[in-house]
């Protein structure tokens, strides 16, 4: 707090504020210092805290109308509680009053929110007025920054005279307000002219501009702008300080990068389409003051994009000034450490960290009660710091969950009941600054929590506005694509009107069917949509069966691969598994079979509505491999694929041989090394051996047939001194037993190689 000079006239200062209060009454007929909310004001510390009891207040006196003029009216006065409360204990400190000036105002203000809405005609013009005092006092928020800002005699005077020039405006707005013949137009005048008049009003005009003034001194205005130097200066560093405690946070809790998929998924967007989401009534009425917003559709209607839509929105809100905070959560089937509660725990707890002082203690508090980040939490203790943090912030806080579905739903403990169970107790708190979004598949388990607690709900393939942004996408798509652009405009038409009335929803079935269209001549155009798959999964079926004899094994492998590995692969990665003999007794990689342009060979082999090819999330150096949807992964793992024809069901990955090719191939690369002289040559940097650290590293166990058939392998391996020098990069490999782990160790230390 800014520390100030005691001046000479304190009792003059309390002359001031006693006339003020009484030229108050005696427009009012009420004392603002006795209004029920200065005693709630008492219980708070912080200007957030001020601001959420505001919005509450005026929650509780206009119950229906949340998404009215006075949810409006409490962002107006938001800075307005951000300066007050701190302005009046520095001024306080040399004037004797204390915080009287600012119990005056915030008691003005509750009198202001108390009056019933049916009896305030001109909303905008109150909004105006509360707005123009806003204005007014944010350009004296630098003085109240944590600084050594000196006030001399001038400066505190100028301060109180703001202070009480802001206690006289009030009382005109409230006089006006209780005055049936003064600003309330009567039942018969139009709104327009309504407006005009309290716009015009003389007496609040002349209390504005003069506050307009004081604010605006010579005098004020120097101490503002060194002030600002100081706070801007300080401002860096704190930011600074925090991005590496953020660092720290995230390197501690393993968080994985959310904002890569959030990039992803707005670039996907096409032009114009999902804003009538962030536009609507609906969506307005949680951000005002909702709880939960459930956005659910089917496969592949887009709910991943219109996240993002709503990210994007809540990043604007904060990026025009407000002080809402925001974190975020995509659940990725891609990635399993994206799969995890204790992800998705640590992901909210950093990103609200980073945009509250409270919240960033409390995180603080945990981090060096586990001896500054050497003790893993567990997540009963991250997800009670959540609580507290969710609890304890006085400002609007918002948190977006996106694909709930696309977490693990198997045990009794699993990620995703955890993570409902953590939406139903965040929201059974019943905090009127909580804000969240959550967006899934209408699953079971996942209805049955979420329809029940949601505040909004937004069923996608049911809205009339969703069908018309599939509708844009079409014909975005079609104008736009090298192969398509120069059809006919009948033959546009035919495409356009067949996919959006085939598409039930589905940008992901639209997506499939432009993708085989853009390959067709015009003249087979119309029969192709005659043609059309009924579903997506039969969309999949048809394109599998395209698939060459002679490709059909390496997209298979492919396939296994994508499925079932711990973490998403690369290009270089898929390169080398493809390039090992998995039909010998012993694996072996053979480096003629290895693509010079790996990227090409892998979409060569695989169709481009199954895979496609991104930034690695683990080599900026190197291309990512992935499944184009979740949609992708269902089928090929399902059991329905099995009841398909033979040529299709052939694609079905099942878990124990998609391990298996995964473990072969790595340790073929591995045994490629037995022909170096020293055995190590390029091994440990080879890009498999990568893979097979994050399988080793997940300690997920495998079906005991498995592990004894790679144990035949890793016996060969270490059966000479040679390969004991790769024995660190094998250890705990969760493709053998833990029997076979302790005889290939007793093996490698009679090589006196032991564990490194």
């Amino acid at each position: 707090m800014p520390t100030i000079e005691a001046p000479s006239s304190a009792s003059h200062y309390q002359q001031l504020f006693t006339e003020v209060l009484k030229e108050y009454k005696k427009k009012t007929g009420e004392d603002p210092t006795a209004h029920a909310l200065v005693a709630q004001l008492s219980d708070c510390v912080s200007p957030d805290e001020v601001t959420a009891l505001l919005r509450k207040q005026a929650e509780e006196i206009d119950e229906e109308h949340r998404a009215s003029w006075k949810a409006r009216l409490s962002e107006r006065i938001a800075p307005i509680a951000r300066v007050i409360r701190p302005l009046c204990d520095t001024a306080g400190k040399a004037t004797g009053l204390g915080f009287k000036p600012g119990e005056a105002i915030f008691g003005g203000i509750g009198i202001i929110l108390a009056v019933p809405d049916n009896h305030v005609k001109n909303h905008e013009a109150l909004l105006q007025w509360f707005q123009q005092m806003a204005n007014c006092l944010e350009r004296l928020e630098v003085l109240v920054a944590p600084g050594d800002i000196m006030f001399d005699d001038k400066m505190t005077k100028i301060v109180v005279d703001i202070l009480i020039e802001l206690i006289r405006t009030l009382a005109i707005i409230s006089q006006r307000i209780g005055s049936i013949n003064g600003w309330i137009p009567k039942a018969k005048r139009r709104f327009k002219k309504s407006v005009a008049a309290l716009s015009g009003d003389d007496d609040i005009g002349d209390a504005l501009r003069k506050l307009d003034r004081l604010t605006k001194e010579e005098n004020l205005m120097v101490t503002v702008l060194a002030a600002r130097d100081i706070v801007i200066v300080k401002r860096e560093q704190e930011r600074q300080e925090r991005t590496q405690q953020a660092g720290r946070y995230r390197k501690w809790l393993s968080v994985p990068n959310c904002s890569t998929n959030q990039v992803i998924a707005s670039d996907a967007r096409h032009s114009d389409t999902s804003m009538w989401l962030v536009h609507g009534d609906l969506y307005e009425a949680w951000r005002r003051g909702g709880a939960l917003l459930w956005i659910t559709g089917k496969p592949g209607a887009g709910k991943t994009v219109h996240c993002s839509t709503v990210i994007n929105d809540l990043e604007s809100l904060r990026s025009g000034g407000s002080q809402a905070a925001l974190a975020y959560f995509y659940c990725d089937f891609r990635d399993t450490q994206k799969q995890v509660y204790r992800s998705l725990l640590g992901s909210l707890l950093v990103g609200l960290s980073t945009q509250s002082d409270a919240s960033d203690n409390l995180l603080r508090e945990l981090y060096s009660k586990h001896e500054n980040g050497s003790r893993d939490p567990t997540d009963d203790d991250l997800a009670r710091c959540l609580k507290e943090m969710v609890i304890q912030s006085g400002g609007t806080q918002y948190i977006v969950v996106d694909a709930l579905d696309e977490m693990p739903n198997y045990g009794l403990s699993s990620s995703r009941r955890k993570t409902l169970g953590l939406v139903k107790d965040l929201i059974d708190f019943g905090l009127p600054n909580l804000r969240i979004c959550v967006t899934s598949r209408p699953e079971e388990d996942i209805s049955r929590v979420l329809r029940a607690l949601a505040s909004q709900r937004v069923v996608l393939e049911e809205r009339q506005e969703h069908r018309k942004d599939i509708m844009r996408m079409i014909r975005s798509t079609i104008e736009s694509h090298e192969k398509m652009q120069g059809w006919g405009q009948t033959t546009k038409e035919e495409v356009i009107e067949a996919l959006s009335s085939k598409a039930d929803g589905m940008f992901r079935y639209v997506s499939c069917q432009l993708e085989t269209l853009c390959e067709c001549p015009p003249a087979k155009i119309h029969s192709t949509l005659s043609a059309l798959p009924s579903t997506l999964y039969a969309t999949y079926e048809s394109t599998l069966g395209r698939i060459s004899e002679e490709k059909w094994e390496h997209a298979h492998r492919i396939f296994q691969c994508l499925s079932f590995s711990q973490r998403p692969l690369d290009v270089e990665e898929l390169a080398e598994i493809l390039a090992v003999d998995l039909s010998r007794d012993v694996p072996a990689y053979r480096g003629d079979w290895r693509s010079d342009d790996p990227e090409s060979a892998i979409l060569s082999i695989c169709p481009g509505s199954f895979i496609h090819i991104v930034n690695s999330r683990y080599r900026s150096d190197r291309a990512g491999v992935q499944f184009t949807h979740f949609s992708v992964k269902e089928f090929l793992i399902s059991e329905g694929i099995v009841n398909s024809r033979p040529q299709i069901s052939r694609f079905r990955a099942f878990p124990e041989p998609s391990h298996t090719v995964l473990a072969k191939s790595c340790l073929g690369i591995l045994f490629q090394s037995q022909g170096n002289a020293d055995g190590t040559e390029g091994v440990r940097d080879r890009p498999l051996v990568e893979c097979h650290r994050a399988h080793a590293q997940s300690g997920q166990a495998l079906p005991r047939k498995l592990a004894s058939q790679t144990q035949t392998f890793l016996a060969e391996f270490f059966g000479t001194t040679q390969q004991c020098k790769n024995h660190s990069i094998l250890r705990c490999t969760p493709w053998s037993s833990p029997a076979s782990r302790s005889s290939t160790c007793t093996r490698a230390s009679r090589h006196q190689c032991g564990r490194r």
